[in-house]
């Protein structure tokens, strides 16, 4: 499903290569940071509680250790 806070093609072409660089905490999770990314921004534009980020941005815990960092 589709959220009006997740990134397009456009925006994620410009911030993957930053996202990417590497890094002293070791690889990063390219496979799905762009859910990540995502789910970062559906938390900030609704309020959502962690806990209940909807299912398809992954477990909240992953999403929510990459934010603190």
């Amino acid at each position: 499903m589709a959220y009006s806070s997740d990134l397009t093609d456009a925006q994620w072409n410009v911030l993957e290569p930053l996202l990417l660089l590497p890094s002293k905490r070791g690889p990063k999770h390219s496979d799905d940071l762009r859910h990540v990314v995502d789910a970062m921004l559906y938390i900030s534009h609704t309020g959502c509680q962690w806990r209940y980020l909807p299912e398809e941005f992954g477990p909240w815990t992953r999403v929510w250790s990459q934010f603190r960092r």
